[in-house]
């Protein structure tokens, strides 16, 4: 007699990592979009290229696990949402302080600001301190990524006895 875990099937492995590699490609194409726009000085366009950066990176890590792609803009709902997966995650925004609440906000409204505000400015040593901050999002969503899919691999195991 088969229990109802076992009728269950998870995801193919193989499939989760396909749509987490093809988003995390398009965010660290982002990020190099921000870094050549951080290099000729167009800070605000680099934020914009950061935000899409941090937006596909989140994805990235929930369409594959949550098996469906949110159609939102919003970094604050995505972190929300990630919050569920990954703390280590979450915490690299942490907004429990002004400077932090600050920053998160200047990645969250280039969305819109860079595009259509043309007094929307970035500063210099703010672009620089988001871009790092990216780049440690993109790493650390790769790294909870790896965890948490080899955690369904080795519970998938388990069930499998």
């Amino acid at each position: 007699m088969e229990s109802a875990l076992s009728k269950h099937h998870l995801p193919r492995l193989k499939v989760l990592n396909e749509i987490h590699t093809g988003l995390m490609e398009k965010a660290n194409g982002f990020v190099a979009g921000a870094i050549n726009f951080y290099e000729s000085k167009e800070f605000s366009l680099c934020a914009f290229m950061m935000h899409q950066a941090g937006e596909h990176g989140l994805n990235s890590l929930l369409q594959p696990l949550m098996q469906f792609r949110l159609h939102t803009h919003n970094l604050h709902k995505l972190m929300r949402i990630t919050r569920r997966f990954s703390l280590e995650i979450f915490n690299l925004f942490p907004r429990d302080i002004e400077s932090e609440i600050r920053l998160f906000q200047l990645l969250q409204k280039p969305y819109i600001h860079a595009r259509y505000k043309d007094t929307f400015e970035v500063k210099e040593e703010d672009a620089a301190l988001l871009l790092e901050r990216i780049k440690l999002l993109l790493h650390t969503v790769s790294k909870e990524f790896e965890r948490i899919v080899y955690s369904i691999k080795v519970s998938s195991d388990k069930t499998k006895i």
